[in-house]
């Protein structure tokens, strides 16, 4: 028994680098993306409560913007501001892109792979506001950018899943 309890301490020990910062990744459980080959992280967030903001944010996706079942893909939480990259993810892929912001202003999320480009602009509020849209790769990487807009504060997520 006490080898299961301490397999499931170090399981959730393993998922908070998810909400304090960011990577894509991809998997059919719960882990943190960063495990994925070929992710690249961006910036962890710049305070604690931009850590807070951005678990919140992640919260309010799908499935707790957990990468988790088999339609995820890839996952990332944090500062406003910050690019993740995923080198596994195949070209030609659709995908749904959820996007949350909680906070002061908003932010633009853009996704892009090779020739590929989608921007949304997603606004910050007290409670989480999201966006999604659908994409397909034109490459065999994703990038996720998210960047704050003028005054804007708080923490972002996303989540990226294969479109259906």
């Amino acid at each position: 028994m006490r080898t299961r309890v301490a397999v499931s301490v170090v399981a959730v020990m393993a998922l908070l680098p998810v909400a304090a910062g960011c990577s894509a990744g991809s998997g059919r459980t719960a882990q943190p993306p960063s495990a994925a080959p070929g992710a690249r992280r961006s910036a962890p967030a710049r305070s604690t409560d931009d850590v807070r903001a951005g678990q919140r944010a992640a919260a309010a996706l799908t499935g707790g913007g957990l990468v988790s079942g088999t339609d995820a893909v890839g996952a990332g939480s944090g500062a406003l501001d910050g690019m993740d990259r995923d080198e596994t993810i195949g070209k030609g892929r659709r995908l749904v892109i959820e996007a949350a912001c909680v906070g002061r202003g908003s932010m633009t999320v853009t996704a892009s792979s090779g020739r590929a480009t989608a921007h949304r602009v997603v606004p910050c509020g007290d409670t989480p506001q999201r966006r999604s849209f659908t994409f397909t790769t034109a490459a065999a990487h994703l990038d996720i950018e998210r960047r704050a807009g003028q005054g804007a504060s708080g923490g972002a997520a996303y989540l990226v899943r294969a479109a259906g």
